[in-house]
Parts: structure tokens; C-alpha cells; sequence
């Protein structure tokens, strides 16, 4: 006479089904997140290829990664916009040269272009500095009255940066013969603008008076450059936020290291 199954042996055989499943569902996830990876890393290298395409075309990378999608007639519009800072258009050169779009296809919101886990892409593309920082003063009375002069690297706007350690008596900086700072332009310790740059030899006057170990320093950046810029683009993972381990750490990948990814 055969007997039926016991409570217990019932049991135990529902545990090791849901065991299993426990471990295929895991097995499952770990595959979908592994296969999310690869198809960031490929989509970056993706966005790479078409960086590098725009600056064998332009001689630049370009201020924001939207516009590997713009077509060159809203590359027109974005230079004409007045809303955006000029510091931030592009060079003659770049917009005769541009021949977008460079990827396709082209997201609904180029300003989000998403990973595979559905989180935007950080692009950013470093300034380069052309000139410093170099310091003036430093002493118990100085005085400085100099000219440097610093190569524009291709570049046609930049920003001038100074920043002091107190109060100078008299002051004056001069790009290309215009006036860029003058002792009124001193509320704060630390002053930028920007500033329009020749693509060749730039020149800079620099006046001071100072007392009391005063001192100041220069520099001169652009993301403008033809040789020398360096960008980033950068997943976050699964998670979306900075740092983390596992299927959250970040993709990193920089143009200016082997290999590229972080």
C-alpha cells in the first residue's frame, strides 16, 4: 500500500523550489546588470568615436555633449541664442567646420542622453590653462609694472582669473591692450571675467603696488584649445549616484588615459 507524501516532505520540497527560484531570479539580475554594463561602456565608446569625429571636423571637442546631435542650422540658433553666455559659443572656425549630427539616432531630450539604466550621462570637458598661475608681490613694499605674453592655443574666448591675499593699494590688468581689472573691480578676494583671446600670441600688462606682503596671482583658461583639452563621460551606474561598488560604481572614461576606462 503506497502512502502519500508527509506535511514535512511537502515542506521541504516547496523550500528547495523557492530556493531555486531565489537563485534564478539572482542569477537573472546579475546577467541583466552585467549586460547594462557592456552596453554603457559601448555606448560611451560610442560617444567617443563621435567626439573625436567633431574634432578631426572643428579642431574642438565640443562645450556640451547635446551637440553631437544638433544639425548645423541649431548650431546656429544655440550661437545666436543671447541667453547664453558668449564665453560659451563657439569659434568661427568650429561652426564653418561643423557637419552634425555625429550620432544617431537622435534622443527626444538631447539634453539627456540616458545610460542603460535610465540615468543621463555626464559628459564635461576640462579648461586648459594658457597662462599661471603665476604671482606678483609677495614682499614688505613692492611695486610690478611687467608684460607676459602666452600663446592662445586656437582659442578665441577664455577667462582671466585673479585671486589675492589682501588689500592692494593699486592695481591694473591689461589683455591685448584693454583693460581687463582695475582697483575698482576689488569687493572680493578672488575676480574672474571673461575674456576675448587671439588665437596666436596674447599679451598681458600687469601693474601693482602693494604693501605688506599683498600678493596676488594670475591665471588665464579656455575650454577652447586645440591640442591640450580633456573631457570626461561618465556613468553612474545602477544606483545614478557618484561612487559605489558593484553594479553602482561608476563608468568612467577619459580621453587623456590607457585605457580609457576608469
Amino acid at each position: 500500500m503506497k502512502k502519500g507524501f508527509s506535511l514535512i516532505e511537502v515542506l521541504v520540497v516547496i523550500l528547495i523550489v523557492f530556493i531555486l527560484a531565489a537563485l534564478s531570479l539572482r542569477v537573472i539580475h546579475s546577467v541583466s546588470q552585467r549586460a547594462k554594463v557592456v552596453s554603457a561602456k559601448a555606448e560611451i565608446s560610442q560617444l567617443a568615436l563621435a567626439l573625436e569625429k567633431i574634432k578631426d571636423d572643428t579642431g574642438l571637442y565640443p562645450i556640451g555633449a547635446e551637440h553631437l546631435f544638433y544639425t548645423p542650422q541649431q548650431l546656429e540658433e544655440y550661437q545666436a541664442d543671447t541667453t547664453i553666455d558668449e564665453y560659451y559659443k563657439y569659434p568661427p572656425y568650429f561652426v564653418k567646420h561643423f557637419k552634425g549630427p555625429y550620432l544617431f539616432p537622435i534622443p527626444e531630450d538631447m539634453d539627456l542622453f540616458l545610460d542603460p539604466w535610465g540615468n543621463p550621462y555626464h559628459y564635461s570637458l576640462q579648461e586648459v590653462t594658457l597662462f599661471g598661475p603665476e604671482q606678483f608681490g609677495g614682499k614688505i613694499i613692492w611695486a610690478v609694472d611687467t608684460t607676459r605674453t602666452f600663446s592662445g592655443e586656437g582659442a578665441t574666448k577664455g577667462i582671466l582669473r585673479v585671486e589675492r591675499n589682501g588689500i592692494l593699494q593699486a592695481f591694473w590688468i591689461e589683455l591685448n591692450g584693454k583693460l581687463i581689472f582695475s582697483l575698482w573691480d576689488w569687493p572680493y578676494f578672488t575676480k574672474a571675467k571673461p575674456v576675448d583671446l587671439l588665437v596666436g600670441e596674447n599679451t598681458l600688462h600687469i601693474y601693482g603696488v602693494g604693501i605688506l606682503w599683498r600678493k596676488f596671482w594670475i591665471r588665464v583658461c579656455s575650454w577652447q584649445t586645440w591640442n591640450k583639452n580633456v573631457y570626461e563621460i561618465i556613468s553612474y551606474g545602477k544606483d545614478g549616484v557618484e561612487g559605489g561598488k558593484g553594479f553602482n560604481k561608476d563608468i568612467i572614461w577619459k580621453s587623456d588615459t590607457y585605457p580609457h576606462f576608469q
